[in-house]
């Protein structure tokens, strides 16, 4: 919805829901299930994953 397809960036960035700022959103909701590293990684494959399938 924010995502700009000419400049490829997001428009609200600097005010992005907390879902998409994966620091403070492990830090408030999962530090104590995984930790940084793995949730990087699973958020990480997540994306890619995104990625491929909008893939133009």
């Amino acid at each position: 919805m924010y995502f700009d397809e000419t400049t490829r960036l997001c428009l609200i960035y600097d005010r992005r829901p907390i879902i998409c700022n994966v620091d403070m959103f492990y830090q408030k909701y999962l530090c104590g299930v995984f930790t940084q590293e793995e949730f990087y990684e699973i958020n990480y494959k997540s994306c890619k994953k995104i990625k491929e399938k909008y893939r133009r």
